[in-house]
């Protein structure tokens, strides 16, 4: 098991944002949807997460891409289909 890395001030693991958007660059599909995981399922929130992740990153354009995926499977107020 790999060992966490941690603030010596605050305690908190240390997390390498550029890995974590590199990676989820790579899951993201070519219509912008983001999965959990390889293969994986994709859900609303999650994809949204994942979205906020490549834009903190600096991972622009993927980000957007995953917003226009977003704008194509909302629903209007009041539709369930």
């Amino acid at each position: 098991m790999s060992e966490v890395l941690t603030s010596p001030k605050l305690r908190y693991p240390v997390v390498e944002i550029g890995a974590a958007a590199s990676f989820i660059q790579r899951l993201q599909k070519p219509t912008g949807e983001i999965p959990w995981s390889e293969g994986g399922k994709t859900d609303p929130w999650d994809h949204v997460e994942s979205a906020m992740g490549l834009s903190v990153a600096g991972y622009l354009q993927e980000a957007e891409h995953s917003a226009e995926r977003r704008q194509l499977v909302v629903r209007p107020p009041g539709r369930s289909s």
